[in-house]
């Protein structure tokens, strides 16, 4: 099959909005990396579409530049980082969407955790997931119309977690 793709751009930028058509469907994105930070001009463009009424999926070790500042966002390193780091193993560490301990939970292997969330605007947060019951690693910050949903671990939506029959049941959710 020879398809165009749709989305041709390594930019954010550089994909084209149409702002002035009042019938355009709403934008829903999609990002996974290790870290994400965008410039001003890109972050404004990216939360004028979240505030219209779109949602933006980012999941990311590290949180910076200009997105980070606006949204008062900052992570931490969790200490299962510093065991990977002096070459120990980390062990696994249970994520969760809850809490609470009868909460449906997955046990992951830890060197995947090396973020969590350290700062936020509560006012407009809502915590989603969890990394050991407390160390909040989801989060939903609700902007205009729409919803950014903001993760700290981009391993769990890739290929290499998901095609493992004990996290897709995760990554679904």
């Amino acid at each position: 099959i020879n398809e165009e793709p749709v989305f041709e751009t390594d930019y954010f930028y550089e994909y084209e909005i149409d702002t002035t058509s009042s019938n355009q469907v709403l934008e829903n994105w999609i990002f996974i990396n290790n870290v994400f930070g965008l410039d001003k001009w890109e972050t404004e463009l990216l939360l004028d579409q979240v505030y219209d009424g779109g949602n933006a999926f980012i999941a990311a070790r590290q949180f910076g530049g200009y997105f980070a500042d606006s949204l008062n966002l900052g992570t931490t390193l969790l200490p299962y980082y510093f065991t990977k780091l002096a070459g120990e193993n980390p062990g696994e560490a249970i994520v969760s969407f809850d809490t609470a301990s009868t909460a449906k939970s997955w046990s992951l292997n830890a060197r995947f955790l090396e973020s969590a969330f350290s700062s936020y605007d509560s006012s407009r947060t809502t915590e989603l997931g969890y990394v050991e019951g407390e160390d909040v690693n989801f989060i939903k910050i609700t902007h205009g119309k729409g919803n950014l949903y903001l993760h700290t671990t981009p391993e769990l939506f890739t290929n290499y977690v998901v095609r493992d029959t004990l996290y897709t049941d995760y990554t679904f959710n």
